[in-house]
């Protein structure tokens, strides 16, 4: 079951006319058909009633230290934010704990990059492979026979 919206103005004049009459919170969320939870967290902080939560992280990162993330997520041999946060603990920088954090760092100052793709196979290099597949096959053959006897089931 999905959440309702937010209590409506004339709920919110409900339910502080019951409290000041002396109904408790069951009684008010039975009245306004509202959990009693709603009906408490409206009482317990009216003027903060449906306010969004503030990001505890978005806290942390100072402008210097998305900088810094910045800076160390576009160096050439660092792709995740694991490596970005190893590199910030080796250059002395206030240490962040959350990957969380790091990432969001990332997507605001756009530093997320795709991981380079292997470079395609060179047509000397993919002879080359091929050679050596062909010539262990080949060369294979007689040291499995070796083997042969141990695998076939014995008659005693």
């Amino acid at each position: 079951m999905g959440r309702n919206i937010g209590l409506t103005g004339e709920e919110k004049g409900r339910i502080q006319g019951l409290r000041k009459s002396g109904n408790s919170v069951r009684v008010i969320a039975t009245k306004i058909g509202r959990s009693k939870n709603v009906v408490f967290s409206y009482l317990s902080a009216p003027n903060g009633y449906c306010q969004k939560y503030t990001n505890v992280n978005a806290l942390k990162l100072t402008e210097a230290v998305k900088t810094k993330i910045f800076n160390i997520a576009k160096l050439p041999n660092i792709h995740t934010a694991r490596q970005v946060q190893a590199a910030l603990r080796i250059r002395g920088a206030k240490p962040i704990q959350s990957l969380t954090t790091i990432r969001k760092a990332m997507s605001v100052t756009h530093a997320y990059r795709k991981i380079p793709a292997c470079p395609p196979l060179t047509l000397n290099r993919k002879l080359k492979r091929l050679a050596w597949a062909r010539h262990h096959v080949t060369n294979a053959v007689p040291f499995l026979l070796c083997f042969l006897p141990l695998l076939s089931p014995s008659k005693t």
